[in-house]
């Protein structure tokens, strides 16, 4: 048993500095400055300065700088850093674009739909750091993809869980039924039929995590 939960905290650990290797690499991605639309025309400007409702200019190769709608431009966005997606998205008037991904071929002007800490990522990164923070009970599997993280965890709570019940019902048959049969005071057959439900127990336990459904 304590092999299995040391295992399972080392295991949680590794995953944990992965996350945050993670959390820390975003944060770094997003862009510090923008153009801005206005009526005295085009203006660059830091992106805590903007607002919702303005509208700003991507060129090719820049990124976005935060969420919002595409008002005029056709293009291909590169959003692997926010989904995994190799391929890039295209996008044309009306479409959503998302802050840190990046403009590839087109030029884009993007009305704001959020900002700071309403943005997607900024949203996403909070919920990982808040889960992050809580004391993790369990085993915990991460992907590279940081919007899995957050169920990634929610899955190792789950899994160590079923491994210590899975633990419990193991040691209560081959600590307790075995050495009583062994001395008679258990009948072999009762003790063949613990056996059986014992094992049926653990399996059905462990095939529950299956049901585990990402958010």
């Amino acid at each position: 048993m304590p092999t299995f939960i040391l295992a399972g905290r080392y295991l949680e650990g590794r995953a944990k500095r992965r996350a945050n290797e993670a959390l820390r690499a975003r944060r770094a991605l997003g862009a510090k400055d923008l153009s801005v639309l206005s009526d005295d025309g085009e203006r660059r400007i830091p992106v805590d300065h903007l607002r919702v409702g303005d509208r700003f200019v991507v060129r090719p190769g820049e990124k976005i700088a935060t969420d919002g709608i595409v008002d005029k431009g056709d293009s291909a966005v590169d959003v692997s850093m926010l989904t995994g997606e190799s391929l890039p998205m295209e996008v044309r008037p009306g479409d959503t674009v998302f802050g840190a991904t990046i403009n590839v071929s087109g030029h884009l002007v993007v009305r704001a739909t959020h900002v700071g800490a309403d943005t997607r990522l900024a949203r996403t990164t909070a919920l990982v750091e808040a889960a992050q923070n809580r004391k993790a009970a369990d085993l915990t599997l991460a992907r590279d993809d940081l919007f899995a993280v957050a169920d990634a965890i929610q899955l190792s709570r789950r899994t160590l869980k079923t491994i210590k019940s899975n633990m419990v019902w193991a040691f209560a048959y081959n600590g307790a039924a075995i050495p009583l049969a062994v001395i008679g005071l258990l009948n072999s057959m009762i003790a063949g039929i613990a056996m059986v439900f014992s094992s049926a127990f653990v399996v059905g336990n462990s095939l529950l995590l299956r049901t585990f459904r990402a958010r």
